[in-house]
């Protein structure tokens, strides 16, 4: 019996049947003489055991902290040992089988503050989010200034938006100098307390038409025309039609220049199609100025194009280049 699978098997069986007390002995007493914790684990989690120190023994030796701390876990291993277990890995200073530990083992509450500990000394941001987050009664200052050290600014974020008691302006602080565009716009969007004009300022001369347009259509208080200006300097084409399709306020005739400017069929197209406002007739001399014979054919087989101008004299001219 000293395969491993063969014993894992054979106790599958015995569990079915529940067997003798004297198969059990014998098998458990097989388990304990091959030292393996796996099997210690198996045993503990399929059968009532005879010698549960000799298990936790041969699975504290294993030095595998994912499987001690599933045998903490386990409904069949009694409190004293549990606890041996637990001191194991606090030892071993594993910061996440701690964090686990405190949130799955205390229920969220913060009994043992060498689990704290631990997940303080590892200076990691993202379990001290976690940890102030879920532990009832964590050293949430602790915490905060770990995350605010780090510089990450997704974690920031997070500590800020979520735990009601953060340092707001300490975290918003990190997040301005990470430069990061993407936490900028969602402290201003979703952080309660935030400095929307500060964190506007990072968007703004980040010159990136696509955070521009993002910050405006999402940030209720954002300045719509100057986050507009920038796109409109960019020439990009998709992010000047987008601004003029989605934003309220946005300057039309602006936005559909640099469409024009940047001399994109499908944006200069598009606009035409989508844009309330557009200057069709502009846009229309733009398209045929630029537009190849190919370009032209696709357009005018489009439905869409067709029933918009059917009563337009581009329809005319299109078919008459199509040629």
């Amino acid at each position: 019996m000293s395969n491993v699978k063969e014993i894992i098997k054979d106790l599958d069986n015995l569990r079915e049947t529940r067997g003798s007390k004297y198969v059990k002995d014998t098998f458990e007493d097989t388990v304990l003489k091959s030292k393996n914790p796996y099997l210690s684990y198996y045993f503990i989690n399929t059968l009532e055991v005879n010698y549960i120190e000799k298990h936790i023994e041969n699975i504290i030796n294993s030095k595998d902290n994912k499987l001690i701390y599933d045998t903490i876990l386990s409904s069949n291993v009694d409190l004293q040992s549990r606890d041996k277990l637990i001191q194991i890995i606090v030892d071993s200073k594993n910061a996440n089988y701690c964090y686990l530990i405190a949130y799955n083992v205390y229920k969220g509450r913060n009994y043992d503050i060498d689990l704290e500990q631990v997940v303080l000394e590892a200076k990691n941001p993202e379990l001290c989010y976690k940890y102030a987050l879920n532990i009832e009664g964590a050293n949430f200052n602790a915490h905060q200034k770990i995350v605010a050290e780090s510089g990450n600014a997704k974690w920031c974020y997070k500590f800020a938006r979520d735990i009601k008691k953060a340092n707001v302006k300490a975290l918003e602080q990190v997040v301005f100098n990470s430069n990061n565009l993407e936490y900028i716009t969602l402290f201003a969007l979703e952080v309660k307390g935030s400095d929307v004009k500060a964190l506007a300022t990072k968007v703004l001369q980040s010159k990136d038409p696509y955070w521009n347009y993002l910050f405006a259509s999402q940030v209720p208080s954002a300045d719509i025309l100057k986050h507009g200006s920038v796109v409109i300097e960019s020439l990009d084409a998709k992010y000047n039609f987008v601004f003029a399709r989605d934003i309220k306020g946005a300057d039309i005739i602006r936005h559909e220049n640099a469409v024009v400017e940047s001399k994109n069929i499908e944006y200069i197209y598009r606009f035409a199609l989508d844009v309330k406002e557009a200057n069709v007739v502009e846009l229309r001399n733009a398209l045929l100025e630029n537009a190849s014979k190919d370009d032209l054919d696709i357009i005018f087989k489009d439905e869409e194009f067709n029933e918009k101008y059917q009563n337009s004299i581009i329809k005319n001219k299109i078919l008459s280049l199509s040629k």
